[in-house]
C-alpha cells in the first residue's frame, strides 16, 4: 500500500509540473501575440502616415510644374512679361507655403504659394482635414470652421537655380539671394512634412529640380 501511494503522489507531481508548463507556454503565447498584433497595428500606423507624407509631397510638385507649364502657355500666347517663376515666389522670398482651393473654379486662386518674410508660421505650416476629408493648408489659419489637425505639417521652399560660366549649377538657398549677373535656369522645389508618432518626430523631405528649358539661355 505504502509503495502504491508513493506511486500515485509522484505522478501527481508530474502532472501539476506538466499543467504549470502548458499554462507557462499558453501564456507566453498569448503575450507573444499580442505583442505581434500590436507591432502590426503599429507598422501598419507608420506606413499610412509615410504614405500620406508622400502624397502631400507630390501634391506641391505636381502644383509647381503646374504653375511653371502655365506660364509657358501664358509666354505662348503672347505675354511677354511672363516669367516661369510667377507665382512660385515672391519677388526675392523663396520659404513659404502652399495652399489649395478646391471650391475655386479659377486656377490662379485654386493653386496658390504663399511666401512672406522669415517664412511661414506654426498656424500656417499646419494641415488640416477640411469637411471633405481633403488634406488642406489654409490661407487664413484661425479662420477654419469645422476643420480638424491632421499631425502632419509641411513646409515649402523654391530655391532659384543659376548657372555660371566655368562653374556650372548652384542654387539660391537664403531670402534676398538672387543670381545677379549669372544667368538663372530653373527652380529647386523643397517640401518638408513633419508629423509625430508616440512622441517621436519625423521629418520627410523631397526635392525636384524644375527647368526652365524651353526658355532659358545659358551663355
Amino acid at each position: 500500500m505504502d509503495k502504491h501511494y508513493s506511486l500515485n503522489k509522484t505522478n501527481s507531481g508530474q502532472s501539476l509540473i506538466e499543467a504549470l508548463i502548458a499554462i507557462t507556454v499558453l501564456v507566453v503565447g498569448i503575450i507573444s501575440l499580442i505583442s505581434l498584433l500590436m507591432n502590426a497595428r503599429s507598422t501598419a500606423r507608420e506606413v499610412e502616415k509615410e504614405t500620406i507624407a508622400t502624397q502631400l509631397g507630390a501634391e506641391v510638385m505636381e502644383a509647381a510644374r503646374f504653375v511653371r507649364d502655365s506660364n509657358w502657355l501664358r509666354r505662348e500666347d503672347g505675354d511677354g512679361t511672363a516669367e516661369y517663376y510667377d507665382g512660385l515666389r515672391d519677388g526675392t522670398l523663396y520659404n513659404g507655403y502652399y495652399t489649395w482651393d478646391p471650391t475655386s473654379a479659377d486656377p490662379g486662386t485654386a493653386i496658390m504659394f504663399r511666401f512672406t518674410s522669415g517664412g511661414p508660421t506654426t498656424d500656417q505650416e499646419k494641415i488640416w482635414i477640411d469637411g471633405s476629408d481633403y488634406y488642406r493648408q489654409h490661407q487664413i489659419p484661425g479662420s477654419i470652421l469645422g476643420w480638424t489637425e491632421s499631425g502632419f505639417e509641411r513646409i515649402v521652399s523654391t530655391y532659384p537655380i543659376c548657372y555660371a560660366t566655368g562653374v556650372g549649377e548652384y542654387l539660391i538657398t537664403a531670402d534676398g539671394d538672387t543670381c545677379a549677373s549669372d544667368t538663372e535656369i530653373g527652380i529647386q522645389v523643397r517640401v518638408q512634412i513633419t508629423w509625430t508618432i508616440a512622441g517621436d518626430e519625423h521629418v520627410r523631405i523631397f526635392e525636384e529640380r524644375l527647368y526652365d528649358w524651353k526658355y532659358a539661355e545659358i551663355l
